[in-house]
């Protein structure tokens, strides 16, 4: 078994790698939620299609979320985060595997379900924030 790691554009590199390769068994995907379901979603044109090229086996795992705060964020609860965040929009920055990735829509999320106003640390460096 060879394991050949091709990160990038969040799994789609590594897709359209395996979808181009012959359908004989020997070349397999260890797909991701964005891989099958996320990137179809955001980019107009995959140059792969995750119903048809692929052929699901087994799920392997299940990843859940878990929200955390660093010692110095003043809240031990969402609520209070809630609140802290609601008290300073745009100042609080989180965290996630990049754009597109389940970490990063599940960050947007909270923040269109809470109401606050918050950036990722990818675009508070772009000081799009």
């Amino acid at each position: 078994m060879v394991i050949d790691n091709r990160g990038g554009a969040g799994g789609t590199l590594a897709a359209e790698l395996v979808a181009r390769a012959p359908a004989d068994g020997y070349t397999l995907l260890f797909a991701t939620m964005g891989t099958q379901a996320i990137n179809p979603a955001l980019y107009a044109k995959l140059r792969y299609d995750p119903l048809k090229d692929f052929a699901p086996i087994a799920l392997t795992h299940i990843t859940p979320r878990v929200l955390v705060v660093g010692p110095s964020v003043k809240a031990t609860s969402v609520a209070e985060l809630v609140a802290l965040a609601k008290a300073k929009p745009g100042q609080l920055t989180y965290g996630s595997a990049g754009n597109g990735s389940s970490s990063h829509l599940s960050g947007a999320l909270f923040e269109s379900l809470a109401g606050v106003d918050w950036c990722t640390c990818r675009t508070r460096a772009a000081r799009r924030c």
